[in-house]
Formats: C-alpha cells, structure tokens, sequence
C-alpha cells in the first residue's frame, strides 16, 4: 500500500517524502549464510529485482561490512539478500501531510481531528459510537491504527482477549556516514524485533547514520504516568508472558553491551568524532 502510494506521488514532490537507494541484509559465517541462501528463492518470487550476493559482490555496493582490521577483508563468508535503487526511505510526517491534502478534492472533505483521545467505543446496533474528549461520533467502520494500542481497543469490544503486547524500547546512535545504504542484520529467532542495523537518515542529506544501540522489555508503553493503567491492560498477564519478557531482557541486554563496546572501539578510531556518535 506505502509503495503504490508513493508511485502515485509526482516526482517534484517525491524527493522530501521519500528517497531510493540500496538496501541488504547480510550473514556473517556457515549458519547466516545458509539462512540465507535458503532465503532467496521465495523471497526472488514476492520481489523480482532481489539479488544474493558473495562477499566480493558485497564489497563492491557496501565495503564496510566486508573490511576488517588493517583494511583487509574479514576472514568470515559472507552473502546477503541485496536490493539497489529502489524507495527505502520515507519520512512519514510529509507522507502524512501530503495525503491529508491529496484526500481533499472533487469536493471531499478530509479532517484531521488532533489533540483528540478516544475514551471508549461502543457498538450501537449497525454502527459504532465512538466517545472523545471533543464529543461523540457515529460512524458505519472504525479503524484501529494505534500501534500497540490497538489491541487494547480490540479487547475492550472482546476480540484478541488470547492475545498480549511485549513494549519493547530502543535507542540509537548517530554514527559517522560508513554505509551506503540500509544494512540489516540476521535477526536471532529467540527475539522478535529487528536485529542490529543501520538506517541513512531522510532528514538532510549527508547526515550520519542511525545504528540502534540497545533495546530494553518494559511493562508500560509510555513515560506519562497517567498512562501505566492503559499500559498494563496492553500486557494481558497470559501465563508465559513473564518468561517471555526475562527471555528478550537478557538476549538485549548481551546485545547492546556487544555493540557499545564496538561503539566505543569506533570513537576512539581516526576519522570518528565522538560528538557525532550522539543518543537519538
């Protein structure tokens, strides 16, 4: 939907919504490999212009993650699941804007209604009541597009009541400009979120890269304390939801100490200034 979206977008307007460019996800070593090579063919069926490359050919579109100490190549095989000029990047707030303002023609009427919390939705019959700070709406659909919070409404109209949200959150670090493109990582199966990975920035050009640092497992989903009830109503306490919050802590943890150290290795390296390698 995001992609025909944004092919529909003239290309005047395009570059400050969204930018092509490359992007790959990379295993290191026999066991990555495999996985991905086992990957390619049916992911070759979903997006055609995929590629798999060897170590040689991922030296050639992103040579940093093949260079190893004294600029010589890292002893490891290597292959990655490869995609070149293509929309990776969208800043989603102009996405937003220019939407709002494409949905307003042949004189339709799109509003944005912000600062508006909905308390509570009821079903009246063939269609829903919706209860906001700004009043009472009656509406035939009602779509839940709140993220985590979407299963909360769902529960509250006894649907998904099986069903919990684990709030998982990161942090980033702004590095030196070392990459291309977006270069994923092998995501470890024991954790559901996005391994290590680095992110070009659409905000202004030549900007450094974004490398998530760590992510921690919490409770709540807000830092608002009036939000720590609604939070836990998210968590839906199902029996093995504990064990798995301590399972990711741990798995996290070991991963965000392993790329500080990398982090610190690399502000102390020539070429590296320590005040770019900020917290986002």
């Amino acid at each position: 939907m995001l992609r025909n979206c944004l092919s529909k977008i003239p290309q005047s307007e395009l570059h400050s919504i969204a930018r092509k460019g490359q992007k790959m996800v990379i295993g290191v070593g026999e066991k990555e490999c495999e996985y991905i090579e086992n990957r390619y063919a049916p992911f070759k069926e979903i997006f055609p212009t995929l590629q798999i490359l060897d170590k040689n050919q991922v030296f050639d579109v992103e040579p940093n993650v093949v260079k190893g100490r004294n600029a010589l190549h890292r002893p490891d095989d290597i292959r990655a699941l490869y995609v070149d000029n293509e929309l990776t990047t969208c800043n989603f707030m102009a996405l937003s804007e220019y939407v709002m303002k494409a949905a307003n023609h042949d004189g339709k009427e799109l509003r944005a209604m912000l600062n508006t919390e909905v308390k509570e939705v009821k079903r009246e019959g063939n269609t829903f009541q919706v209860h906001t700070n700004n009043g009472i709406m009656n509406a035939k659909f009602v779509v839940f597009s709140a993220c985590g919070y979407s299963l909360l409404f769902a529960q509250r109209m006894g649907v998904g009541l099986e069903y919990s949200v684990l709030s998982v959150a990161g942090s980033f670090y702004f590095a030196p400009n070392i990459l291309r493109g977006k270069v994923y990582t092998v995501q470890n199966p024991a954790v559901p979120f996005a391994a290590i990975h680095g992110d070009p920035d659409i905000h202004a050009d030549n900007i450094p890269d974004s490398v998530p640092r760590h992510c921690h497992c919490h409770c709540w989903k807000d830092t608002i304390c009036e939000a720590y009830p609604t939070s836990l109503g998210c968590l839906n306490l199902i029996p093995g939801s504990w064990q798995c919050t301590w399972t990711c802590s741990r798995t996290v943890r070991y991963a965000s100490t392993c790329l500080e150290i990398c982090c610190l290795k690399s502000r102390d390296s020539p070429g590296c200034s320590s005040s770019r390698m900020r917290a986002k």
